[in-house]
């Protein structure tokens, strides 16, 4: 019918857009209430510039507070106005009651904006959250920064959160239930924002990506060297430039049947004599240095 109009609200205290054609059919009410009870919902509909005031009650379902649930009920027809007010009355099985007002303006074109404030009258609601740490340093290209969000009170139904940065090209954020991971992807500065979904509380973790300083050689000394059988000498690899964020470097020999090295540059000759390469190479870029080793009988 022409003269229907479908409405479409959610009452967790923000701001929605209902829409729909001109007139009045479905009411969808997205409905954020104490523990699982039954509750009757009652409406009254009043149309500006005195056309009809429509009434209907007796629409029943189930909700869980802090979630949405969505509760559908035919009102009857009435006339077309260019603003809406409505009342809702929503009732737990405890006999509680919860009084919603709804006010807003309607278009031509049948939309209605408007701001729903609600409450419960049972159930634990969330009253604040918290987020540590409240600030991480992190390196660009480097390993993530953890964080971990605290509801209050503990006993709150809903502690669902959702995730934000403030800048995706400095950091990103991973959420996983009250934990998150950061990942640094270029240096600056981003904030990261936990939400919760019942009360619509924040916190914020600052975080600083420091630029990576790239490695841009190694060297070697001595870059030769002989021992004896069974002997150790020690290399020492100088990663460029001094600043370098990354200094890690891995040892190698070409035999070491000859001579091994360990992580720290240690090398030991065997019971063999000959010659090797001990080679280094850094973790960041791959750069390659060479020694020569000659172990003597």
């Amino acid at each position: 019918m022409k003269d229907r109009k479908r409405f479409l609200t959610a009452c967790n205290i923000i701001k929605k857009t209902l829409s729909g054609a001109v007139g009045l059919s479905l009411l969808e009410t997205a409905i954020a209430l104490s523990v699982m009870v039954f509750i009757v919902i009652t409406f009254s509909l009043v149309v500006a510039n005195n056309y009809k005031s429509l009434n209907s009650s007796g629409q029943k379902s189930s909700a869980n507070y802090g979630y949405q649930s969505t509760m559908e009920n035919n009102i009857a027809q009435g006339g077309p106005g260019t603003s809406d007010s409505m009342s809702i009355t929503l009732k737990d099985s405890g006999g509680g009651q919860v009084n919603i007002n709804l006010i807003g303006l309607r278009s031509t074109a049948g939309n209605l904006t408007s701001f729903l404030p609600a409450s419960s009258v049972n159930g634990v609601a969330v009253n604040g959250v918290s987020l540590a740490p409240g600030s991480l340093t992190l390196l660009e290209g480097g390993d993530n920064g953890s964080l971990t969000t605290t509801i209050s009170p503990s006993s709150a139904s809903n502690k669902n959160v959702t995730w934000t940065s403030s800048d995706t090209q400095v950091a990103t954020v991973t959420g996983s239930g009250l934990t998150a991971a950061v990942a640094p992807v270029s240096s600056g500065y981003a904030v990261i924002t936990v939400t919760t979904i019942d009360g619509g509380f924040t916190a914020t973790c600052e975080v600083t990506v420091n630029e990576c300083v790239h490695v841009t050689g190694v060297t070697v000394s001595p870059a030769s060297t002989s021992i004896k059988k069974k002997k150790t000498t020690t290399l020492t690899a100088t990663v460029l430039p001094a600043d370098a964020t990354n200094k890690s470097v891995t040892w190698s020999s070409s035999d070491t049947g000859i001579a091994t090295v360990d992580g720290n540059g240690v090398v030991t000759a065997k019971n063999t004599a000959g010659s090797c390469i001990i080679k280094v190479t850094t973790m960041d870029g791959g750069y390659v240095a060479n020694c020569n080793v000659t172990v003597n009988n």
